[in-house]
């Protein structure tokens, strides 16, 4: 069964290696590195997997925003696994903590 759960540190190699594909990279050719995830659970930002048998399928990124929002930077999914619905579930949980205000 796929769950949503909050990235940890422990997850951010496996994050990484799934950054590495084309629509990532920006001009410089920089995609997201381990240290970066690890960053961005330093600062409190969005982290979130998606994750079924204990393997990360896809993760997002983002960050609250003053008041009841948040701002999603990107949302990657193993190419193995697109067109299963794990972003719909990914955007699923996000609206439900702009709801909450978390």
């Amino acid at each position: 069964m796929l769950t949503i759960r909050g990235g940890t540190e422990k997850d951010a190699a496996v994050c990484a290696r799934l950054s590495k594909i084309k629509e990532l990279k920006g001009p410089t050719g920089w995609v997201p590195t381990k240290s970066y995830f690890k960053l961005l659970l330093e600062e409190n930002e969005i982290f979130l997997l998606a994750e079924e048998n204990k393997e990360v399928r896809a993760y997002a990124l983002g960050e609250r925003l003053l008041g009841k929002g948040v701002m999603l930077w990107f949302i990657v999914v193993d190419p193995k696994y697109l067109r299963k619905s794990i972003s719909a579930l990914i955007f699923k949980v996000l609206g439900k903590e702009c709801k909450e205000g978390k």
